[in-house]
């Protein structure tokens, strides 16, 4: 997990989960595929840290490893619909950062899936405990 000290511009992971869905919104309004892919990491990233930072207590106790984010992602009390939708986000994360293909920008409604990753990220998000 980050660590936020006096020398951190930020005092939590709220903090830079908001200015990381900030510039999310601004990559993903850019109408250009590496913006595209930028904006739909930093969008995945600032959900990461937001449910770090509602979760601080639950996640101290599990060490920072790959299946991190997979435990994050797969045990948050959001409601189906929501779940659905950050589930999707994930795996247009790990298309942006691996594959070579179009197929994401040409099917998604930016409009549309930031609306709904608004909603989302207005939300508390709790893990299952």
């Amino acid at each position: 997990m980050m660590n936020f000290n006096k020398n951190s511009k930020y005092d939590n992971h709220f903090e830079f989960a908001n200015d990381l869905f900030q510039f999310a919104k601004i990559c993903l309004k850019q109408n250009d595929r590496i913006s595209f892919r930028m904006g739909i990491g930093r969008l995945y990233y600032a959900f990461y840290h937001k449910i770090l930072h509602e979760n601080k207590e639950i996640l101290e106790s599990i060490k920072e490893s790959k299946n991190m984010h997979a435990y994050i992602f797969d045990h948050n009390n959001l409601p189906l619909s929501y779940y659905h939708q950050l589930k999707t986000l994930k795996r247009m994360r790990q298309w942006a950062d691996y594959q070579t293909d179009a197929n994401y920008l040409e099917k998604t409604k930016i409009d549309h899936m930031l609306a709904m990753c608004e909603r989302i990220f207005q939300i508390s998000i709790k893990i299952k405990k």
